[in-house]
């Protein structure tokens, strides 16, 4: 082989590494693309799965402070409030429906009476305030004649309620 002939080879050769470098090079420039494309995917769609766990536990919450308007009955209200063996009187007025954000919130005011002893009365009182189904709007205790610690007690609310 002469000189000439394997300069000529070495430039072919050096020409096909090039070229196969070039190649490699945009080959790897192409998957870095799909790769950081994939990752942006993943990260959006762990976004929607956090999203949706949120929205899943919210709608939980949501659930357990409502009432749903379809079962209003007497005894589901009494239910709902956990006061159905007990000898307080519950009235309550018709909903009133307000419209939320594509939705019907029911709002349902009432109110409870009883009478019992100044403790019990105000353990009652605290129960309905801690509990978050409702929302308290007054609350009017009264001595009751006599000599021993009995209370009236008069608790003004609202019932919150979704069609479900």
């Amino acid at each position: 082989m002469t000189r000439t002939k394997f300069r000529q080879f070495w430039i072919v050769v050096v020409g096909v590494m090039l070229m196969v470098a070039s190649y490699a090079h945009n080959h790897s420039k192409d998957i870095a693309v799909s790769i950081d494309r994939a990752n942006k995917t993943r990260d959006k769609l762990d976004i929607e799965f956090r999203t949706g766990n949120q929205m899943t536990s919210a709608l939980v919450e949501l659930d357990g402070v409502t009432i749903d308007e379809n079962e209003a009955t007497r005894l589901e209200i009494l239910r709902y409030l956990g006061i159905e063996s007990s000898d307080l009187v519950l009235q309550t007025q018709a909903p009133i429906i307000r419209k939320m954000v594509g939705t019907d919130l029911y709002v349902r005011r009432f109110t409870i009476k009883g009478m019992k002893p100044y403790a019990e009365a105000l353990d009652q009182i605290d129960l309905f305030y801690n509990l978050k189904k409702v929302t308290v709007y007054s609350v009017q205790l009264d001595q009751v004649k006599g000599y021993d610690d009995n209370v009236s007690f008069e608790l003004k609310g609202a019932i919150y309620g979704l069609q479900k």
